[in-house]
């Protein structure tokens, strides 16, 4: 059985029990092909249906990746091969660059790469199955991203590489993410992040910042850090 963190299931139960949320495994049912396999589906329906929620977490820890990336890059680097010896930390490395700004591109593309062709994409895949199944056509489609003690994905450059994303509507079912790291005790920072195009753009933001965040703020009892 999946073990959830201490965020994952604070986050089921506010959906559940404070967002009068519909969980969508309890009509699983309705998912089940000829076959016999189950469509994967989203995680909640919010807002009388008209907010389609797939939730996930990040448990990978990114440190590891980048530097893997960093010695494949000293191969063709010659600036890199000399002034980075594993000691320095990430953006002093990106700032002393020649060519910061494609480094910068080039390493957060990669560190980020598995949010934006996995997470993303997968959300994706499942609000379209629930769209569809359960002829919520016009509903509005959500991905809660948690991050519960990966203290290596920083909030800016996330937020930018998720943004960027959306913007290219490949994945155009995800209209909105919702970004909930927990920092340390009594405090999370939630930052809210819009497809700037959505044609449900107003009712997404009027929903999150009156409905949906402040409701979670009482729930939990946290300072939000916005």
């Amino acid at each position: 059985m999946k073990q959830y963190s201490e965020l994952e299931n604070n986050v089921k139960r506010f959906i559940v029990e404070h967002e009068k949320g519909i969980s969508i495994d309890d009509i699983h049912h309705k998912f089940r092909m000829k076959d016999g396999q189950n469509r994967k589906m989203a995680d909640y329906l919010i807002d009388n249906k008209k907010i389609i929620l797939e939730m996930k977490s990040l448990f990978s820890d990114r440190v590891k990746n980048v530097n893997d990336k960093l010695n494949e890059l000293v191969k063709t680097d010659s600036w890199l091969a000399k002034n980075w010896h594993g000691a320095i930390h990430l953006e002093e490395l990106i700032k002393r660059h020649p060519d910061s700004k494609r480094f910068r591109n080039d390493i957060m593309n990669f560190a980020y790469e598995n949010i934006k062709t996995k997470i993303v994409k997968e959300a994706n895949k499942q609000i379209n199955a629930t769209k569809d199944v359960l002829d919520l056509n016009d509903s509005i489609g959500g991905l809660i991203l948690l991050n519960d003690n990966v203290f290596s994905h920083e909030s800016n450059y996330l937020s930018d590489e998720i943004l960027y994303l959306l913007g290219t509507k490949r994945y155009s079912s995800v209209e909105f993410v919702v970004y909930i790291a927990k920092l340390i005790d009594k405090q999370v920072d939630v930052c809210v992040l819009l497809d700037s195009q959505s044609k449900n753009k107003n009712y997404i933001e009027w929903y999150m910042n009156n409905v949906f965040l402040l409701n979670w703020a009482s729930f939990n009892k946290y300072a939000i850090k916005m």
